[in-house]
């Protein structure tokens, strides 16, 4: 007898591979055959339009999912649609999308911070990404070197070096440790 997670499997298989065709047939296949799917479903749906730059798709999946009796969205969910708005550099998706998990009510996380961040580093807004690190701090998000690393990279992206390096001695003053994307985030800013 199928279950959820075999359906899961065949849907993240299908992902893993970049078909986002076979991914959704399998979906119906599943829904067909009297599967109920449930947020690993779709979340699975979700990553894979949104790792084909597919936002819209993503959007859609996301659309399916919430007229599902049952469903629940949770952190993941709103994180792989901010990072599918990120990969757009589609500052107000993502924005929209964090709004979102908020009037559900699901618990953000640093990832999801960092992925709003993300989509303002990918635009070079170095003043709207050091909004959103202020907004983490104050709903009490601790900020991690990935958070720091993007936000170098929007001052990188801006061309502002002056902010890339004070950004790192924040990060070093917190007692984190610099990765091989900080330093080339870094040296991104210095030319």
């Amino acid at each position: 007898v199928p279950t959820v997670q075999t359906l899961n499997l065949l849907i993240a298989g299908a992902a893993q591979h970049g078909d986002l065709t076979t991914a959704g047939k399998w979906f119906q296949r599943g829904v067909t055959a009297g599967i109920q799917p449930d947020v690993n479903t779709f979340n699975t749906l979700i990553n894979a339009a949104a790792k084909k730059g597919d936002l819209i798709a993503a959007e859609i999946w996301y659309e399916k999912a919430i007229l599902t009796k049952g469903f629940k969205s949770d952190d993941v969910t709103f994180v792989t649609l901010i990072r599918a708005a990120a990969r757009k550099s589609d500052l107000r998706s993502a924005e929209h999308w964090f709004q979102q998990a908020e009037q559900e009510k699901v618990s953000v996380t640093v990832s999801t911070f960092n992925a709003v961040i993300a989509a303002a580093a990918r635009t070079g807004d170095l003043a709207a990404a050091e909004e959103w690190f202020h907004r983490a701090e104050k709903a009490g998000v601790t900020p991690n070197v990935v958070t720091y690393t993007t936000i170098i990279n929007a001052a990188a992206r801006g061309g502002n070096s002056t902010s890339a390096e004070r950004w790192y001695e924040r990060a070093l003053a917190m007692g984190l440790e610099p990765n091989i994307v900080t330093f080339t985030s870094l040296i991104n800013a210095a030319v």
